[in-house]
């Protein structure tokens, strides 16, 4: 059966219980946290530097957001 690449397959799980972190080629993209967002359980993405860049409901959800501003903004300052 074939594997299609998605977003998640750079994630890697974090020292910290509940954060996953994102690497690109070896390169820290951005880390995936969960918390709470407006009273409910929900993942908080954010860049290298540790700016928000937003929140998402499910794993895969933040894991596209933040390949996604990668590919946008992060391939030159990363």
């Amino acid at each position: 059966m074939t594997h299609h690449w998605r977003a998640s397959d750079q994630l890697e799980p974090s020292l910290s219980p509940g954060e996953w972190r994102m690497f690109d080629g070896g390169r820290l993209v951005g880390v995936i946290a969960v918390g709470r967002v407006n009273g409910k359980p929900g993942l908080r993405g954010t860049n290298a530097s540790g700016e928000v860049l937003g929140y998402a409901w499910t794993l895969e959800e933040a894991c596209d957001q933040l390949w996604t501003w990668h590919q946008r903004h992060g391939n030159a300052s990363v």
